[in-house]
Parts: structure tokens; sequence; C-alpha cells
């Protein structure tokens, strides 16, 4: 991982994160100038899969936490998108929809 960081071997760091997607908040910055749809895929992918496990308001907070980050990498009207997508998916859980409305 240290030489494809100092080689700035992209399309190998892309590899690497297809196949570890939760690395995806560590190396997105570096991948959105080149591989933008497929690093915002694989974030939205990883923003689902820690909500779907997510039980209660911690793990609600980490959500969103990940979800601000995201923001920075895709925009408001991108994070606001899958708010809303979690919001419709998870609105029989009180916290969460505390916690995603601090976002908005």
């Amino acid at each position: 991982m240290r030489l494809i960081l100092e080689n700035n071997d992209l399309p190998e760091l892309m590899a690497y994160v297809h196949a570890y997607p939760s690395e995806i908040e560590a190396h997105a910055e570096r991948l959105a100038l080149d591989y933008l749809e497929e690093v915002l895929g694989i974030y939205e992918n990883q923003i689902e899969l820690q909500a779907e496990n997510a039980s209660e308001r911690k793990n609600y907070r980490a959500v969103c936490g990940v979800i601000k980050r995201y923001k920075k990498i895709a925009g408001a009207s991108r994070q606001a998108e899958i708010v809303s997508r979690l919001k419709a998916a998870y609105g029989r859980r009180p916290a969460f929809m505390e916690e995603l409305a601090k976002l908005s």
C-alpha cells in the first residue's frame, strides 16, 4: 500500500478500494479527480451498509459523520439525495431521523 501511495498509482489504488470498500474514506479525495463516479458509488454503498447495520444513536451519529465527509467529495445535492433515501428507508428509527435532520 505504501508503494501505491508513494508512486501515486491511482489505477492500483482504485483496484485496492474495490477490493476493500471500507477504505474509501481514506482515499476518496485522491481518487475523486480521476474516478469520481466510481468513488461516489462506493462511498454511497458504504454509507448504506453502515446505516443498515446501525442500531443505536452512536452508530447513527457515525453514519452521519460519514455523510458529512461524503459531502466534501459529492456536493450538497448528492448528500441531500442520500439523506432522503435513508429517511425513506429508516423512517421508523426516530433517533436516526433526528441525527439525519441535523445534516439538513
